[in-house]
């Protein structure tokens, strides 16, 4: 695994993400998960997929406007900024946030592993 694929993960997370598409969401996020949203909200990979099965959160944009890769071994942080939206029990949200994603590159297979974001107040 390299930079580049890293990013490729990305992308497909943030795509099953918009779609709703549970089995890949299962499949790129790491059992032992630690998402943490912009309003302070923690999550698991259970309970983030299901509140996404659920339709109480369902993302229509995850749109990063810039995104930078660090490697350590086989842990890979991402981090960048994005603009979001967002429907959170019924009521629509739109926000610019700065995150940190942390990917574990194991041996077979590749997860999600903690989901930081934060309101952004800095306009690139």
């Amino acid at each position: 695994m390299n930079e580049q694929g890293i990013l490729d993960l990305e992308a497909k997370r943030l795509e099953a993400t918009i779609g709703g598409n549970l089995q890949a969401l299962d499949e790129y996020l790491g059992d032992t998960l630690v998402y943490i949203h912009t309003n302070g909200i923690c999550d698991s990979k259970q309970s983030l997929i299901k509140s996404i099965a659920d339709g109480m959160r369902k993302y229509t944009k995850l749109a990063p406007r810039k995104s930078d890769v660090r490697r350590f071994g086989e842990i890979f942080i991402i981090t960048g900024e994005m603009d979001i939206s967002y429907i959170a029990r019924g009521t629509s949200n739109d926000a610019t946030i700065m995150f940190s994603a942390t990917w574990y590159a194991e041996a077979r297979s590749t997860h999600l592993v903690s989901w930081q974001s934060s309101p952004s107040t800095f306009r690139s």
